[in-house]
């Protein structure tokens, strides 16, 4: 019983479907011969009145069933053999009205190609937040992790796959890196805090397990103006997290110029002289700190 309901109701909307497409197609037919008799009345009045053929032609095509019943109508008002002012008066009308609707259309694109060019430019311009993440991301999912660059994306969440590959290549490309306009701070950024405990403890133990180098003499406090002192504490805190993956990325165990040349073509903007630099300065800062730790004992 079920099913031959079911049955009746799908014959009984298909035959609904058909009346209405059916009805659709009269209408559009009986719509055509409307506006096609009442475009010969238009082009039939304008005979007997001066008035420009082409401006009839173009109201013909433009103008629907009642806009071109009305006109007629004001047409007819008009005395025969003088020249048509309904006529060019409509044909202005619509030439405003096209000019109109075209400065809409213009306007609406303008916004959305500029709503377009902000949210690229925004999301070229990667935040501190951001570089943080990525290098911790890179650390987190080495090379040869499944998608890698998808897997960094999604466990940043705000950056697509494409977007952290973008970034790396970027990174890496030291010709295309003359500008620190890409990144959210650079080196006139406030100085990283060289005494802060956890800052200096962790650099220190990635430098010192990266390598067996033995390490510089901490400087002494009456050199705090030197400006090769200034430089190697002049680190940001995105450049100090960089160097300290590109140092367990890179191993003592390679040659020490591939070594620094590696390091330092992970740290934009920081030649292989000032990363090896930085971590002389970090070892000399953690044993200083253990002299110190030890003395007061």
């Amino acid at each position: 019983m079920r099913k031959e309901q079911e049955e009746a109701d799908r014959i009984r909307a298909e035959f609904e479907k058909k009346e209405r497409e059916a009805e659709e197609k009269r209408q559009k037919a009986a719509n055509k011969k409307l506006i096609q008799a009442q475009r010969q009345r238009l082009r039939k009045l304008s005979q007997a009145r001066e008035c420009e053929y082409q401006d009839v032609e173009v109201l013909c095509q433009a103008l629907s069933i009642v806009e071109l019943t009305d006109l007629n109508d004001r047409v007819e008002e008009e005395t025969e053999g003088s020249a048509s002012k309904v006529i060019p008066q409509a044909r202005e009308a619509l030439r405003k009205k096209q000019k109109e609707a075209e400065a809409a259309v213009s306007g609406k694109a303008k916004k959305l190609q500029s709503a377009s060019s902000n949210e690229s430019a925004k999301s070229e311009v990667w935040t501190e937040e951001e570089m943080t993440l990525l290098t911790k991301g890179l650390k987190k999912f080495p090379g040869g992790t499944k998608k890698r660059w998808e897997t960094i994306g999604q466990w940043m969440g705000s950056r697509s796959g494409e977007e952290v590959l973008e970034k790396v290549k970027s990174l890496r490309d030291k010709d295309i890196l003359g500008s620190k306009a890409d990144f959210a701070t650079s080196r006139s950024s406030k100085p990283q805090d060289k005494g802060s405990p956890a800052t200096t403890k962790a650099s220190a133990k990635a430098a010192e397990t990266s390598s067996p180098k033995p390490a510089a003499a901490a400087p002494a406090s009456g050199e705090a103006k030197d400006p090769a002192l200034v430089a190697v504490q002049s680190w940001t805190q995105n450049e100090q997290v960089m160097l300290e993956a590109a140092l367990k990325e890179y191993p003592a165990s390679l040659p020490p110029a591939e070594r620094w040349k590696s390091i330092a073509a992970r740290v934009p903007g920081r030649s292989p002289k000032e990363c090896v630099e930085r971590y002389k300065y970090l070892v000399a800062q953690l044993k200083a700190k253990k002299a110190a730790a030890a003395a007061s004992k």
